[in-house]
C-alpha cells in the first residue's frame, strides 16, 4: 500500500511539473509574439532615412542678390532650385547661385534680423523636387521699416516624405544690407511731432514778440525826450528873437 501511494505522488508530481513547462512554453511564444507586433525593428527607422539620403542629388539654387536700400523700401526676393546642375541655366544679373539637395520634398525659409526687418512668405514653404528635372521657386517680400544694418539668410532643406524630419540641411545662403535714411526722414518727423514743434515755435514767436516790445518802447521813450528837447530849444531860440527885436 506504501508502495503503491509512492508511486502516485511521484507520477502526479511528474504530469504538475510536465504541465507547468508546457504553460510556461506557451505563455513565453505568446508573449513574444506581442513583443513583435508591438516594436518594430529599431533599425527600420534609421533605414529609411539612410535610404532617402541615398536618394538625394545635388541640384542648383540660384537667388536674389540683395543690395543696399532705404528706410521704407519694400524688396522682392525670389529663390529657385533645380533639380540638377546639368543644363545649368544662365544666370542673370542681380542673381546668386549655390550648390544644393534636391531629390525630396524640398523647403526654403527666407530669416531676417536687424533694423526691424520683416521677411513675409508670398508662397508655401514646401515643395517638391524629386526629379533632377523638376524646379521649384519662393518668393518673399522685406520690408526695410527703418535705418541700420539687416541680415538675410536663407535656408534650403531636404525632408524625409512629407514629414518633419530633416536629410539635409546645408548652411544658409547670407547676405548683409545696409538699409540707408530715407528722404522723407525728414517731413516724417515733423508729421509725429507737429505739436511739439508749434509749440516751440509758440515760445520762440512770444518771446520774439517781447524782445520787440521791448526795443519799441525803449526807441519809443528816446524820440520822446529828444522831442522835449528840440522844443525847448525851439521855444529859447523864439524868445531870443523876439528880445532882440
Amino acid at each position: 500500500m506504501n508502495i503503491e501511494n509512492r508511486n502516485f505522488s511521484a507520477t502526479a508530481a511528474l504530469v504538475g511539473l510536465a504541465a507547468s513547462l508546457l504553460a510556461l512554453a506557451i505563455w513565453s511564444t505568446i508573449e513574444f509574439k506581442s513583443f513583435r507586433q508591438a516594436a518594430p525593428p529599431d533599425d527600420s527607422y534609421k533605414t529609411r532615412i539612410i535610404e532617402a539620403r541615398g536618394g538625394l542629388s545635388e541640384g542648383l539654387l540660384v537667388y536674389t542678390i540683395i543690395g543696399d536700400s532705404k528706410a521704407g523700401d519694400s524688396l522682392h526676393f525670389e529663390a529657385t532650385l533645380h533639380g540638377s546642375r546639368e543644363g545649368k541655366p544662365a544666370i542673370p544679373d542681380g542673381k546668386g547661385e549655390e550648390s544644393a539637395p534636391s531629390g525630396a520634398i524640398m523647403g526654403a525659409k527666407l530669416h531676417c534680423s536687424g533694423a526691424d526687418v520683416k521677411c513675409v512668405a508670398n508662397s508655401s514653404e514646401k515643395k517638391p523636387v524629386l526629379r533632377t528635372k523638376d524646379v521649384a521657386s519662393w518668393s518673399w517680400t522685406i520690408d526695410t521699416p527703418k535705418a541700420g544694418k539687416a541680415v538675410i539668410n536663407l535656408t534650403i532643406t531636404a525632408y524625409l516624405n512629407d514629414t518633419d524630419t530633416v536629410l539635409e540641411e546645408p548652411i544658409p545662403v547670407r547676405q548683409e544690407l545696409e538699409i540707408h535714411h530715407s528722404g522723407k526722414a525728414f517731413p516724417g518727423f515733423i508729421q509725429s511731432a507737429w505739436k511739439e514743434i508749434i509749440a516751440v515755435l509758440t515760445a520762440i514767436g512770444g518771446l520774439g514778440g517781447l524782445l520787440a516790445f521791448w526795443q519799441y518802447r525803449r526807441t519809443g521813450q528816446g524820440s520822446s525826450g529828444n522831442g522835449d528837447v528840440g522844443r525847448s530849444g525851439s521855444s529859447n531860440s523864439s524868445g531870443a528873437r523876439d528880445e532882440n527885436l
